[in-house]
């Protein structure tokens, strides 16, 4: 449905940028008590997607390499962060989080457009997710939570830099005063630490 909503707004509607969102609880946002999901739709490219879409350019044009690719290829070489691998996908607590033990989960091939996803490769990530929010509801005790989807602009139709992905962050701290007055955000947990406690806590 979500690709469906993509292939529309970008076909037919006079609207530059399409971002899914989940939230989970009233911690993260939620104002329906249901579980829900919503797409929003905009005349405006989100600040954190031009930030993202002009530093993978940049490192792009230096490294003629995506740098999403690259975080992937360091990742599997690394082996600290994983939570999630499958032949198409991977997920690794991000090394520069905003939360504890976010997450982010991308494909393994490059590919800018989530909407350009076969049918094959959805049904893995849909078990990919599936596998994800279970290990954070087991381990974390069903933690408020959003995720999201970042995808190109509907005005672009592909980038070598660009990688589509999908961002989850439980929220089981809250936002200081110093995030909120200087937005630099602190993460209380190392990636790596939050990495080991969902691998194993799981486990045991």
């Amino acid at each position: 449905m979500i690709q469906r909503r993509y292939k529309y707004y970008k076909k037919f509607a006079n609207a530059l940028y399409t971002m899914p969102i989940y939230n989970y609880k009233m911690r993260a946002g939620a104002s329906i008590i249901h579980p829900h999901a919503q797409i929003f739709v905009s005349n405006i490219i989100p600040n954190v997607i031009i930030k993202e879409m002009e530093g993978s350019e940049k490192y792009f044009q230096k490294h003629a390499n995506c740098v999403f690719c690259a975080m992937n290829e360091h990742e599997i070489k690394m082996k600290k962060r994983i939570i999630y691998e499958s032949k198409r996908f991977i997920a690794y607590t991000f090394f520069a989080a905003r939360f504890p033990f976010e997450i982010w989960l991308l494909p393994k091939e490059h590919l800018s457009n989530f909407e350009k996803e076969d049918k094959e490769d959805i049904k893995e990530l849909a078990s990919a997710m599936k596998s994800i929010i279970k290990k954070l509801y087991t381990v974390l005790k069903d933690p408020s939570l959003n995720f999201f989807i970042h995808s190109l602009p509907n005005t672009l139709d592909d980038a070598k830099f660009f990688h589509w992905h999908i961002e989850i962050t439980p929220r089981i701290v809250g936002i200081g005063g110093y995030e909120l007055g200087s937005g630099v955000i602190i993460d209380i947990m190392s990636p790596e630490i939050a990495a080991d406690y969902l691998n194993n806590r799981r486990k045991s």
